[in-house]
């Protein structure tokens, strides 16, 4: 939440400044807890794609590798969309 919402945030530039927010559900720690649990060791919370924002459908608890995998997927998603020279 702090990273979406604190503009002092030395990150707050890539999440809230980037326009990523947390759901209004998750405002409240306790509905956060129930829709996702607890953190597993070694996880963080990752977004799917590392896109979109932290909601229920779009996130889940990662390790660095499957972090990385996500960023690698978005990276290629956007290559392919991005306009070829001819």
């Amino acid at each position: 939440i702090d990273r979406c919402t604190n503009q002092t945030r030395a990150m707050w530039r890539n999440y809230g400044g980037a326009g990523v927010r947390v759901c209004e559900r998750w405002q409240h720690f306790d509905d956060f807890l129930t829709d996702m649990g607890e953190r597993p060791e070694g996880t963080v919370l990752g977004r799917l794609l590392d896109t979109g924002d932290y909601q229920p459908g779009n996130v889940k608890w990662m390790t660095q590798a499957e972090q990385n995998a996500e960023a690698q997927k978005k990276r290629m998603r956007d290559r392919q969309r991005e306009p070829r020279d001819l």
